[in-house]
């Protein structure tokens, strides 16, 4: 090495991920925001294993082994990515780098074994949970009764009707909307590309519950099996997770429009809108996933009734036969902390909007407010009954199967009338495709 006239590498530079300016921000606020969850849900979960006595147990044990193990992990790559992610030279030393890597596969390789342990426990677990319920008389709750909306049988007809026309308008008014911009390509731009996407979650949020609530209306014994109550409740916290992000980046959009009119394109390119649907979902998978996890392995073998018209994990925990209260504040924790987490970024982005706006019009915020009231109006409608139902600390009254009504019956129903009403592009390209329509029929 001496012969190689001190060419001797002392440092590596790490090329990272590539993108404009702006890709480069939303991804740094992201990754920032994914890494106070890590560190902020961990540590808790390593904290109440600590404090509760009640999970002195050797699953508890290894989880908060895990937790721990997986803030190191992170710790160990994502500051630096997120530091790195806004500098032009991203350059790491030979033994910060040497440091990195041993870090890396020792806690990789940890989480590795203490995975395999804790799938032992899980299997030694079930196995001798399995041989004390066969001495019960196989009376593990295969299915869930949902009591749904009571009341007379006049009653329960006009609901009947009045939910199935709402769940056509749904259909037919989101799907306007989705056909609406690809049809017309005056409304091939960010808005409403992302305004159709929402209104595709729409139909796919309204589908997990109503058809089923519709149908048990009229029924006299509504059960539901375990695998699709599972099912069901997964998809409404994955679609409902992605609603909230999607709002969030339709907040983003406006945020551009009004006060970066002039690179607008730039920040809201095509490739950047694609990057922040694929996010939305992947937020709302891992959202529901991580409630999943909770619920799955706890045991049900006692009362099967929920009290509303569709599943949930807030319900579902509370009939199973062990001391859930750990479980309960940790899926309200979960749901509370990305509901008021999201709602927190929407109201900080309409803050910047109507301070730039007010800034550069002289106090006049007349076409921030205009563009803003769709919007809001929906933001209010979907986050109203979401604060109600997660962040209450799990009500006994039956009303939040009302807010659920609200949630996955009438703001989906609501949001096209909202944005065709509130909106001049949309009242231009309906009347450009009746006029076409028109056209077609008579020549």
């Amino acid at each position: 090495m001496d012969g190689l006239n001190g060419s001797v590498v002392s440092e590596f530079v790490l090329l990272g991920l590539s993108g404009s300016w702006e890709t480069k921000v939303i991804l740094t606020l992201t990754f920032s925001l994914l890494y106070l969850g890590i560190i902020l849900g961990n540590l808790f979960i390593v904290f109440l294993v600590i404090a509760d006595s009640h999970l002195r147990s050797p699953m508890y044990f290894l989880l908060a082994n895990l937790s721990f193990n997986d803030v190191g992990l992170s710790s160990t790559t994502v500051p630096r990515m997120i530091s790195d992610l806004l500098k032009e030279h991203r350059a790491i030393s030979f033994q910060s780098c040497m440091i990195q890597t041993c870090f890396i596969h020792a806690l990789g390789g940890t989480e590795m074994v203490l995975l395999i342990t804790m799938a032992f426990d899980r299997w030694f677990k079930t196995s001798s949970y399995d041989h004390r319920m066969d001495g019960l008389n196989g009376s593990v709750v295969s299915e869930f009764v949902l009591l749904g909306l009571s009341g007379s049988w006049e009653t329960k007809v006009i609901l009947t009707l009045t939910f199935s026309l709402l769940y056509l308008g749904i259909i037919l008014g989101n799907l306007f909307i989705v056909f609406l911009v690809i049809a017309d390509s005056h409304l091939h731009t960010p808005m409403y590309f992302l305004l159709a996407n929402l209104s595709f979650n729409d139909i796919g949020a309204s589908s997990t519950a109503v058809p089923r609530m519709i149908s048990d209306l009229l029924k006299e014994h509504r059960a539901i099996s375990f695998q699709s109550c599972m099912i069901q409740t997964c998809f409404i916290h994955a679609l409902g997770g992605t609603e909230m992000v999607l709002l969030i980046t339709m907040a983003f959009d406006r945020y551009a429009a009004i006060c970066k009119p002039l690179h607008y394109l730039t920040i809201m390119s095509p490739k950047t809108c694609v990057l922040l649907i694929v996010m939305s979902w992947v937020t709302g998978v891992i959202h529901a996933m991580s409630q999943f996890s909770f619920v799955i392995n706890l045991p049900f073998c006692g009362p099967n009734e929920i009290d509303s018209f569709c599943c949930d994990f807030p319900r579902i925990i509370q009939l199973a036969c062990t001391d859930a209260a750990m479980f309960e504040f940790v899926i309200a924790a979960n749901s509370g902390f990305i509901t008021i987490g999201t709602f927190f970024l929407l109201l900080l982005s309409y803050a910047f909007i109507l301070v730039t706006v007010w800034k550069h019009s002289s106090g006049d915020l007349s076409k921030a407010l205009g563009t803003l009231s769709a919007h809001i109006t929906v933001v209010v409608l979907f986050y109203t009954p979401c604060i109600f139902i997660y962040m209450w600390p799990f009500p006994t009254s039956s009303v939040d199967k009302y807010m659920f009504i609200v949630d996955f019956a009438i703001t989906p129903a609501l949001n096209p009338v909202i944005y065709t009403l509130r909106n001049k592009d949309i009242k231009i390209a309906m009347q450009r495709l009746s006029k076409r329509g028109h056209h077609d029929r008579f020549c």
